[in-house]
């Protein structure tokens, strides 16, 4: 177990450095290929991706951030590890903190399929169970009306 816990350790400052390295690689393409390698079951490479923009010093957005935290719920779905879904809660509780400017993040939402509004509701309410400081429900609301896609 120990030595999963080094490789992983090893796994997220490679990507790390990775990402600092390689100026071409932004954080819109880390965040897509965790998102793909999440879609094709690629969990530990997800979670490195994901892992490498949270520890990094990476401005992502707040629909960027979203997008991080539906991530990582799923991840902890599909692993039973329940850190993620803990990441999954912080991401989202920043991504509210940065919308304060912005309707971004509201349209974001408005616009996800029914299966990552689900996501998305299981974050809130472990969001909210952390941090009641948050008012969600404005961000939510209207959250089971057909997306608005164009």
């Amino acid at each position: 177990m120990t030595s999963m816990k080094n490789f992983r350790t090893i796994l997220i400052i490679s990507a790390g450095i990775l990402i600092a390295a390689c100026s071409d690689v932004t954080a819109e393409d880390t965040l897509s290929q965790a998102e793909i390698d999440m879609q094709t079951g690629r969990y530990e490479l997800a979670a490195s991706g994901c892992e490498a923009l949270c520890d990094s010093s990476v401005d992502l957005s707040s629909t960027q951030m979203c997008r991080l935290a539906i991530l990582y719920a799923k991840m902890s779905e599909k692993t039973d590890n329940q850190d993620y879904m803990a990441s999954a809660a912080e991401c989202y509780s920043r991504a509210v903190d940065m919308e304060a400017a912005n309707d971004s993040l509201e349209a974001y939402i408005r616009n996800l399929d029914v299966e990552n509004q689900g996501v998305l509701r299981t974050i809130l309410e472990v969001s909210q169970a952390l941090n009641s400081t948050h008012d969600y429900s404005t961000l939510t609301e209207g959250a089971d009306e057909e997306p608005d896609h164009q």
